[in-house]
C-alpha cells in the first residue's frame, strides 16, 4: 500500500489514484496509524485538487485523523470542505459521512445540540441511501451524545440495541464499540462488575481486529472501572493506554478527559504521586502486544465472564494464568515457551519430536484459548510470565 501511494504521489498524473487508495483504507489508518494516515492525506489532497468524490472522501477521512489528534480547527475546516464539495457534486454518500464525523467533532468540542443535528442529518441520509451499516454507526454516535448529556440510564438501552443489531449483522467493529460504550454507561450507573465484563469483551474483539486506537481507549476505560478495587493495576493500565495511543499517533479525546482526571486524582490520593508515576511509566513502556497480553491475562485470572446474547453472561475466552489454573495443556505451555524463544513451527516440531501439522495445531489451540491473534502476543505473555513453560 505504501509503495502504491508513493508511486501515485511521485508519478505525474497519478495523484487522483492516491486519493482513491487512501479512501479505501481509511479504517486501517484510523485503527492504528493515525499520524501516517494524516501525512498521506495531506500529500494526496495537495496534489489532487480536482473536485471529485475521492477528494470529498479524503477530506472527511483527514478530518477524522485530525479529530483523533485533537486538532479540532483543522478537523472543522476539512469536514466543512468535504460537506461543501460533496453537496456540489451531488455526492450524497460522502456528504452523509462528513455529516456524521462533524457530529463526532461537535460532541468532542462539547456542543451536544450541534452534534445531534449533524448526526440526525447523517442518519436520515444514510437510511435514504439504504446504507444500514453507516446508519447504525450514526445511531451509536447519538447514543454517545445521550451519555455525554449525563443520561446514562437512557444511553444503556440504546447501546444494548446497537450491540444486538451489530452482532446480528456480524459487524465486529461496531459490535465491539457498542460493548465498550455500554460498559462505560453501566459503570456510570454504578455496576462496576458488569462494566468490567463488557469492556473486556469489547477489548478482545478489538484485539482480533487489530484496532489499536480502540484498544488504547479500552485499556483507559478499564482502568477507571477497577480504580477503586485495584488501584495499582489501574495505574498500570493508564500507562498502557497512554503508550498505545501515543504509538498510533492519537491523543486522549476531550469527552473522556473528565473521567480520566477523576481516575488519576483518585489514584494519586490512594498511591501517592511517586508510586503513581512509576506505575504509569512502567505500563507505558510495554509494547502493544505486551500491554494487551497482560491486560487479558489479568482478566482471565479473575474468571471474567463475557456479555452473551440478550445480555446474559457467558464464559469469556481464557488467557494465561498460573499453570495450576491455566487453560493450556502441559504440551501447549511447552509450545508457547518455544514460540517465545523464536522457533518456527518446523523447529518446534523437531524439538518436541512431533509432526509439523501437530505443532501447527498446538499453536492454533493456544491462540484460540487465549483469544490471541499473533505469535508475538504469545511470546510477550511467556516473557512476562515465565512460569507458563
Amino acid at each position: 500500500m505504501r509503495a502504491a501511494l508513493e508511486f501515485c504521489l511521485t508519478e505525474p498524473g497519478q495523484a487522483q489514484h492516491a486519493l482513491t487508495i487512501s479512501d479505501d483504507v481509511w479504517l486501517y489508518f484510523h485503527g492504528g496509524h493515525v499520524s501516517e494516515g494524516r501525512r498521506w492525506y495531506e500529500r494526496s489532497l495537495a496534489l489532487a485538487t480536482e473536485p471529485t468524490p475521492a477528494r470529498a472522501a479524503a477530506l472527511w477521512a483527514n478530518g477524522l485523523m485530525a479529530i483523533n489528534q485533537t486538532d479540532f480547527p483543522a478537523a472543522r475546516r476539512l469536514l466543512g470542505e468535504s460537506r461543501a464539495l460533496a453537496e456540489a457534486l451531488g455526492d450524497r454518500s460522502n456528504h452523509a459521512t462528513a455529516e456524521a464525523w462533524s457530529g463526532w467533532l461537535a460532541m468532542n468540542e462539547g456542543d451536544l445540540p450541534e452534534a445531534t443535528a449533524h448526526l440526525e442529518r447523517a442518519r436520515a441520509e444514510h437510511l435514504a441511501l439504504h446504507d444500514t451499516t453507516a446508519a447504525a454507526l450514526d445511531q451509536q454516535f447519538m447514543a454517545k451524545v445521550v451519555l455525554e448529556s449525563g443520561d446514562a440510564a437512557r444511553a444503556v438501552p440504546l447501546f444494548e440495541h446497537s450491540r444486538d443489531a451489530s452482532r446480528a449483522q456480524g459487524n465486529l467493529w461496531l459490535w465491539s464499540w457498542a460493548l465498550i460504550q455500554l460498559g462505560r454507561a453501566v459503570w456510570q450507573l454504578g455496576d462496576r462488575q458488569r462494566a468490567r465484563k463488557l469492556i473486556v469483551e469489547g477489548l478482545r474483539l478489538k484485539v482480533q481486529l487489530d484496532d489499536r486506537l480502540a484498544t488504547g481507549y479500552s485499556l483507559e476505560l478499564l482502568a477507571w472501572v477497577i480504580a477503586t478495587d485495584d488501584p495499582e493495576r489501574a495505574a498500570r493500565l493508564l500507562g498502557r493506554a497512554r503508550g498505545v495511543l501515543q504509538a498510533v499517533g492519537a491523543t486522549g479525546l476531550p469527552y473522556l478527559r473528565a473521567d480520566h482526571q477523576e481516575c488519576t486524582a483518585h489514584l494519586r490520593a490512594t498511591l501517592g504521586e511517586h508510586a503513581l508515576t512509576k506505575l504509569i511509566d512502567r505500563g507505558a513502556a510495554l509494547t502493544f502486544d505486551e500491554a494487551v497480553a497482560e491486560a487479558l491475562q489479568d482478566e482471565a485470572a479473575r474468571s471474567t465472564g463475557a456479555e452473551g446474547p440478550a445480555g446474559t453472561e457467558a464464559a469469556a475466552a481464557s488467557a494465561i494464568v498460573p499453570p495450576e489454573r491455566s487453560p493450556l495443556t502441559r504440551r501447549e505451555r511447552q509450545v508457547a515457551a518455544l514460540i517465545a524463544d523464536g522457533l518456527t513451527n518446523k523447529q518446534i516440531a523437531a524439538r518436541l519430536v512431533i509432526s509439523r501439522r501437530t505443532a501447527e495445531g498446538h499453536v492454533d489451540h493456544i491462540m484460540t484459548k487465549l483469544g490471541f491473534t499473533s505469535r508475538t502476543q504469545i511470546a510477550a505473555m511467556v516473557t512476562r510470565r515465565p512460569h507458563v513453560a
